[in-house]
């Protein structure tokens, strides 16, 4: 069972990595849920960004599911619509 788990996997990130990081970034968004290491590419952020946020304890809250962590979308997008708007 491990086999078969790692060969989809494995199919997965090669079919992720012949997106583009706009379509990955999309593809994202229409997940229930988001890998807690993909999530800076969802927001177009650098990794440690993310890292350096959640160190803080200013990111959006993540659930466990056995050893991986994820990230609910929909709290993704709340915590987004919270965040104050920054004008340039």
């Amino acid at each position: 069972m491990n086999h078969n788990r790692r060969e989809i996997e494995a199919e997965q990130l090669e079919a992720d990595l012949a997106l583009t990081k706009a379509e990955l970034a999309a593809a994202l968004w229409q997940r229930p849920l988001i890998a807690d290491s993909q999530v800076h590419v969802a927001l177009d952020m650098a990794l440690s960004s993310w890292h350096a946020l959640k160190a803080e304890g200013g990111a959006p809250p993540t659930i466990a599911i056995g050893r991986r962590v994820y990230v609910r979308t929909a709290d993704l997008r709340a915590w987004l619509d919270a965040r104050p708007a920054r004008v340039a």
